[in-house]
């Protein structure tokens, strides 16, 4: 059993213990706070590219027919870049500059691994996202940048061109 004295001498140490621990701790949570807002995200762009090489290889959004397509290429290309952004847009990533951040090919080569090609096209969409860096970026004596790019990139293969 402690005696008073040995009490008092004890005094204020988890006082102490706390505010040695608590920025550890601090720091830990806004971590895997944002790694885990991270991991989200990069997940969500992967998903939004694969729903569009998905949409992009169906027949009637052939960009190159004119008779399965829309009015023109450009347009054809929209309506897959649509459904990129808002797969994304759904998910609460806004993706800001479409033409320039979701790129489609209908006619990108599917690569065997002998390094050979497989004789027919596929829909490669690739989607680019510039990750804003939001709970790391208060926690001081760190050197953090303000975004980190992110990529999620998918392949279809077509229904149409050659080979199908």
């Amino acid at each position: 059993m402690k005696t008073d004295k040995n009490r008092r001498s004890e005094r204020g140490t988890q006082l102490l213990e706390l505010a040695l621990v608590l920025p550890l701790l601090l720091f830990m949570a806004m971590l895997v706070s944002e790694g885990s807002d991270f991991i989200r995200v990069h997940q969500v762009l992967n998903n939004a590219a694969r729903e569009g090489a998905r949409f992009s290889s169906l027949l009637e959004n052939d960009c190159n027919q004119a008779q399965t397509a829309p009015a023109t290429p450009a347009t054809c290309m929209a309506a897959i870049r649509n459904v990129v952004v808002q797969y994304a847009s759904n998910n609460n990533v806004t993706i800001a500059n479409p033409s320039a951040n979701v790129v489609v090919n209908q006619a990108a080569d599917w690569v065997l691994p002998s390094g050979t090609t497989a004789g027919f096209y596929t829909s490669r969409v690739t989607v680019s996202y510039s990750y804003p860096i939001v709970y790391l970026k208060i926690a001081p004596g760190f050197t953090i940048p303000d975004s980190i790019s992110l990529v999620g990139s998918s392949e279809f293969r077509n229904f149409y061109g050659p080979g199908s």
